[in-house]
């Protein structure tokens, strides 16, 4: 009677631990996981709302080891949570656990929380695509605006290259060159559209300035 009240006991309590791991969210090793040094302090930083310490005190467990599921899960929480929602990072840990812990009881809740920050994150996007959009626009206006400042002044130089040739005041006031002798230079008068045409396309022609 008293071997089958020992092999009874012992039964109960391995059927006992076998339930307690199974309740677990971690499995067989989380409980290991959990133990370790920087793990705990994470835990006591993130009670205390200190979740910069917490999320460095994380860090350093998957340093130590970084198969350690039970860091990754709360390095996802607080990105989801807190720190301005950093939902892609969120969503690395979160995968990382469930890559760790492909059995983990709360494994659901998890692929949830990732369904959960992919649909943030793509609120996100639309906003970033307009404001890139927003800043090509702004640059190719910039481009065009200098591009005709640099054709108004080619266009200034040619004016004033016309004056000085056709001896007349960039006003367009009609004069004859005094250096030239009388009626070797028909006068260019600002008011014939014609003979000022002629004139610019002699003077280009001359100085090799048409591309």
């Amino acid at each position: 009677m008293t071997l089958a009240n020992a092999a009874w006991r012992w039964a109960t309590l391995v059927l006992f631990c076998a339930c307690w791991s199974g309740c677990s969210p971690f499995g067989e090793s989380g409980r290991d996981e959990e133990n370790d040094p920087n793990y705990l302090t994470g835990k006591n930083r993130v009670a205390a709302l200190d979740h910069q310490g917490a999320i460095d005190a994380f860090e350093k467990a998957l340093a130590v080891n970084p198969s350690n599921a039970a860091a990754h899960l709360e390095l996802g929480l607080i990105d989801q949570q807190y720190l301005a929602t950093n939902w892609a990072r969120a969503i690395y840990h979160f995968e990382k656990y469930l890559e760790l812990r492909p059995k983990a009881n709360n494994a659901d809740l998890i692929r949830q929380r990732i369904s959960q920050c992919k649909l943030e994150l793509a609120k996100e996007v639309p906003f970033a695509a307009v404001n890139q959009q927003m800043q090509r626009e702004l640059e190719k206006m910039d481009r065009l605006n200098r591009e005709n400042a640099e054709l108004r002044q080619q266009v200034d130089q040619m004016k004033a290259q016309l004056a000085q040739r056709s001896g007349s005041s960039p006003g367009g006031v009609t004069a004859l060159n005094p250096s030239s002798p009388a009626g070797s230079r028909p006068p260019a008068t600002a008011s014939n559209p014609a003979q000022f045409a002629q004139a610019v396309d002699s003077i280009c022609a001359r100085d090799g300035s048409v591309a």
